[in-house]
């Protein structure tokens, strides 16, 4: 016996250092084993720093506790944090986890957690990380999750920052620092649970509108939970939202996929300064000395079976009914009094279809100003009925004498409304207005809103009108500024009810007009952090535009900023349908040449696309590399050139999240003429030294014409003539992305271009007429390599004629130092100021046949914009006619432009015959001076 006691003892002793040891000895392992299965079963990255495994900690549970969790997602969403928690702790019943049948956990915890989801569309959000399986592997799932269980005694969530952003949705949900807290016992059949929790702050936004805004939460729910039945009761319980408490009792049912309810709720202090208490304004500048009066009352009764797949909903009914409601902060001078109003939002049980919200009487007095309204809506799903009322008139200034406002925000401004609705909105969309009352206006005179919190820029409104009609709601007179930007606008909104009501496509039609559009500005115009700071690494500065839009702009600026652009004479069609924006004859100046474009730019796609076709006008070179960063990847010789080109082209393909193009995947083909241009490069500064000549380390590129394309980050350019003095010849090739040059020129050069010409001929020999030199240009922009077929003809000629009349060097040397040919340099000089004489006029010639060719097209153009408008004018107030006017205006806009472009491609062509015929005559002038100038 007192031997088997000293085994037994010896046993647990060395059980005991196998439980404390053994974790520390196999850590680094079980650490890289645990990463590389977790990270290949998820489609993110999980990391995690140090962790704790021990029995004693927790004993006789194994307790489990991991420091700095993280999961970053990966793809779209590369380095944005879906989870970072501080602390995650986890105890195991230790018997279940040697049994290995079922593993128990005891307790888990979570310390310090920061989670952000994010959803850009139904299948594509960040905590979707688990691959999709085939039913042969969930069903080895299923059984593996099956051998856990729950044995808890405990479990909370303490210091958690929690954000939901749903972009495809509409919805964010903001809860920042959240305690929670749940006790009971869940070995047992029913557990008795107890739970506690306290939220800082909790935000709520959907559809754009803000529901719940920097709220207080703290709840404490006591449940009888049936594990067997799946039956919820409900004890004492009660959530507070800032000062407004609800209590809370009832029944949840969940049977199978039903959902059985049968639940009541009310406030038990009926104080009317509880309810204002969710105005973020007055709950958090000093409420507790707020002076408030008035009773309200809120209950509400949910009741029957919910089931979202099927969409059956149980009955409910809430009221919320407010009486002699009154407001005064001590040191301000106004007050809201007389608040009286019934809210009630019910439904009859089974469709959402049944619901009803009425609030058949609404009043208050905003500093003695009256305000008045009421609304009922019924059947909102399958024939939305509305019946609206709003009358009253405020001083937005007086606001500042109601509440303490944030520090730096400013209102002021005049809001003025008086409007009756009553209609089903079948009745409007089948255009049956005289079975629709709408009727009113609302306008806004002087209004300032600015506050550093919510917008970086003041906004300012000289005027607005809106005009309540049965076909549509007129916007007329809108003038605004917001920081820099001014806006004019007046327009419509065709089916705004079918908008609000039906989830339809938004129509409107507007003519927008400003002297300064400044969209630097206003892409940082939000102040709101909270939706950025993490989600801009998913999807960075993609401009994404909304769905079931139907907008048709007229626009105009004088001035617009967009990037490092500064463009003037902006003018142009814009539609915006189905996030994607169409742009048609859009033209504008920049950097001091014409644009017209005319395309579209999709945002639906996850990697935004676009497709344009282009023209520019008179474009300068430098100007062009120092302002578009294309010019700079793909043609980097035009930094040090001079001259100017213009362009016609079409381009297409993705965009980079910066809303630029992604060079490596566009196509794009066009045709370049170029006007006096002078090309400098590394290159060519090779080739006149290759010559000996460094008038051949420059190309004059006068009026060349060159077809170009762009694919796979090359630029290719096709074979085109140059002519230029004495060079004739053709250039072809590609350069790339990577600045590597690939071009073949085979040109056409006198002999005399290679110096050589007079020490030849004193040697008795002669240099030929022509030379054909063909050029290999390879390597990089920066670092090219050049190959000629000149190879040492200049040192082989010499050679050959030394050895031929060996005899006469001397005195044939000495006879050519005393020859000047001075009437050969002065032939050539006559010829070379003719040559350029004759090119002068012409090209004078060929401007003036532009200029005109323009202005007239220009007219053109205008007669066929004012054709354009005058249809759609007689067209305004049908919502047919407007479609069918809308096409007939486009036509006749298209035919204006294509007959403007007749007239200006014949003068072109004209101009071009004349240019050519010019070049002719000057080389003829230039090749016949030669013939006279040659020492014989």
């Amino acid at each position: 016996m007192k031997r088997a006691g000293k085994i037994f003892l010896i046993l647990v002793a060395l059980l005991l250092v196998i439980v404390i040891v053994a974790p520390f000895i196999f850590k680094d392992e079980i650490v890289r084993r645990f990463k590389e299965e977790v990270n290949k079963q998820l489609l993110a990255d999980v990391d995690f720093g140090d962790f704790r495994l021990s029995l004693i900690r927790d004993f006789p549970n194994l307790h489990f506790c991991v420091h700095d969790f993280v999961i970053t997602g990966r793809d779209t969403f590369a380095g944005v944090e879906l989870a970072r928690i501080g602390e995650f702790d986890l105890s195991l019943d230790i018997l279940s986890v040697f049994k290995g049948d079922q593993l128990k956990i005891r307790k888990i915890g979570i310390e310090d957690a920061r989670f952000h989801l994010i959803a850009l569309d139904t299948n594509l959000a960040n905590y979707l990380i688990v691959p999709t399986a085939d039913e042969d592997t969930a069903a080895v799932e299923d059984t593996t999750a099956a051998t856990f269980s729950l044995a808890l005694k405990k479990y909370y969530l303490r210091n958690v920052d929690f954000t939901y952003d749903d972009r495809y949705g509409g919805i964010y949900t903001a809860i920042r620092n959240l305690n929670h807290e749940g006790r009971g016992d869940f070995t047992q059949e029913i557990v008795d649970l107890k739970t506690k929790t306290t939220i800082d702050t909790f935000d709520f936004r959907t559809g754009g509108v803000t529901m719940l805004r920097k709220v207080r939460v703290a709840s404490d729910f006591d449940v009888k939970l049936n594990q067997s039945t799946m039956e919820i009761a409900l004890g004492d319980n009660f959530i507070s939202l800032n000062d407004l408490r609800l209590n809370f009792k009832g029944l949840i049912r969940m049977p199978e996929d039903d959902i059985d309810l049968d639940l009541e709720f009310d406030a038990p202090n009926t104080a009317f300064k509880s309810i204002i208490s969710l105005i973020p304004a007055i709950y958090y500048q000093d409420f507790n000395q707020l002076t408030a009066r008035g009773t309200a009352r809120l209950e509400g009764k949910v009741q029957g079976t919910y089931n979202g797949d099927k969409e059956i909903y149980p009955k409910f009914n809430i009221l919320l009914s407010i009486r002699d409601g009154y407001f005064k902060y001590p040191d301000l001078p106004s007050s809201v009094d007389a608040v009286n109003t019934d809210i009630r939002v019910s439904n009859t049980g089974g469709s959402l279809d049944n619901t009803l919200v009425s609030i058949p009487n609404f009043a208050m007095k905003l500093a003695n100003n009256p305000i008045t309204a009421s609304l009922t809506v019924s059947t909102p799903i399958s024939d939305p009925y509305i019946d609206f009322t709003l009358n009253g008139k405020l001083d937005l200034a007086e606001i500042n004498r109601l509440v303490p406002l944030e520090p730096g925000m400013q209102l002021a401004g005049l809001i003025d409304a008086a409007i009756a609705l009553k209609t089903k909105l079948s009745s409007i969309e089948s255009e049956k207005y005289d079975q629709v009352t709408a009727e009113g206006r609302a306008t806004i005179a002087n209004l300032v809103y600015s506050d550093p919190a919510t917008l970086t820029l003041p906004v300012k409104i000289s005027s607005a009108a809106l005009l309540i009609r049965p076909e549509n709601f007129q916007l007329d007179n809108l003038a605004m500024t917001i920081g820099r930007t001014d806006i004019s606008a007046s327009g419509r909104f065709d089916n705004l009810l079918s908008y609000v009501f039906k989830d339809t496509t938004l129509y409107g039609r507007f003519n927008v007009t400003s002297t300064l559009f400044d969209l630097n500005e206003l892409a940082d115009l939000s102040a709101d952090t909270t939706t950025t700071a993490t989600a801009d690494t998913a999807e960075a500065d993609y401009i994404r535009l909304p769905e079931k839009i139907d907008f048709r702009l007229i626009a105009q600026a004088q001035r617009v900023l967009f990037s490092n652009f500064d463009i003037s004479d902006f003018s142009g069609a814009i539609a915006l349908s189905d996030q994607k924006a169409l742009m048609d004859n859009i033209r504008m100046t920049l950097i001091g040449g014409r644009v017209l474009l005319n395309g579209f730019y999709d945002s639906k796609p996850q990697t935004p696309i676009f497709n344009f076709s282009m023209s520019l006008e008179n474009f300068g070179l430098r100007p062009s590399f120092q302002t578009f960063n294309t010019i700079q990847t793909l043609a980097p010789i035009a930094e040090n050139s001079e001259g100017s080109f213009s362009t016609s082209l079409t381009i297409s393909g993705p965009l980079n999240p910066d809303m630029t193009p992604d060079l490596t995947k566009i196509s794009s083909s066009g045709n370049l003429r170029t006007f006096d241009v002078l090309l400098r490069s590394q290159a060519l500064a090779q080739i006149g030294t290759y010559l000996r000549n460094q008038d051949y380390s420059t190309l004059a590129l006068r009026d060349a014409n060159i077809s170009y394309k762009i694919e796979n980050g090359r630029i290719h350019v096709a074979p085109f003539q140059v002519r230029t003095g004495n060079l004739t010849g053709t250039i072809s090739g590609s350069n790339g992305l990577d600045q590597t040059l690939d071009y073949d020129l085979d040109l056409k050069i006198p002999g005399t271009a290679i110096r050589a010409d007079q020490l030849l001929a004193s040697l008795g020999g002669r240099a030929p007429q022509t030379i054909d030199l063909k050029v290999k240009i390879t390597g990089t922009y920066t670092n090219p390599k050049v190959s000629t077929s000149l190879g040492s003809l200049v040192g082989d000629l010499v050679t050959q004629v030394k050895e031929q009349v060996r005899e006469k060097v001397e005195q044939k040397v000495e006879d050519l130092k005393q020859q000047v040919n001075a009437e050969a340099e002065r032939i050539m000089a006559n010829a070379r100021a003719q040559a350029d004489q004759i090119l002068a006029q012409a090209q004078q010639q060929a401007d003036r046949i532009r200029a005109e060719a323009k202005a007239t097209a220009d007219r053109v153009r205008a007669e066929g914009r004012t054709q354009a408008q005058r249809i759609r004018d007689e067209a305004k107030g049908n919502i047919i006619k407007e479609r069918a006017a809308a096409e007939a205006a486009r036509r006749v806009e298209q035919e204006a432009e294509n007959n403007a472009r007749r007239i200006e491609d014949e003068a072109n062509r004209r101009a071009e015959q004349l240019m050519q015929q010019a070049r002719d005559q000057s080389n003829q002038v230039l090749t016949e001076a030669e013939n006279k100038a040659k020492v014989r």
